[in-house]
């Protein structure tokens, strides 16, 4: 199955086409390569740095953060800090969280570029306090 015939989900929306975790199980379940350039974004602090427009950032605490190579080493307060937005809603979702829980940089979370792939900012809604200085809630 190519990628013209994967259905769009929370994680591709069209306004985000592009994946960036350095997890490559995700590659896996999304039937991509992680070097195809088309979808895909590599996962260096730079990358992270820069917020590349229309890009789904995935966060987890294992291989997120533990890599032998300093700059494929992040940290959610690092991804924060560079002005991505918290997908609270799809961050509890994969991380498996009941509605009334806090996320934490112990648990996997999803993050939106500050601006979509057609250059419109993403919306900000909310924040989680410790966590996420920006964040969408959807209503």
């Amino acid at each position: 199955m190519g990628s013209q015939d994967r259905p769009r989900n929370a994680y591709q929306r069209p306004q985000y086409p592009h994946v960036l975790t350095g997890h490559t199980g995700i590659h896996f379940f999304l039937d991509i390569s992680p070097t195809e350039r088309d979808e895909t974004r590599q996962w260096t602090r730079q990358t992270i740095a820069t917020t590349p427009p229309g890009t789904v950032l995935i966060w987890d605490p294992m291989y997120g953060y533990y890599n032998s190579d300093l700059n494929r080493s992040i940290t959610a307060p690092a991804i924060d800090a560079a002005g991505w937005v918290l997908d609270l809603d799809a961050t509890k979702y994969v991380a498996g969280l009941p509605p009334d829980h806090v996320p934490s940089d112990a648990s996997w979370s999803v993050w939106l570029s500050p601006h979509a792939g057609d250059g419109r900012s993403t919306e900000v809604t909310t924040s989680v306090d410790g966590f996420a200085r920006k964040a969408l809630r959807e209503p």
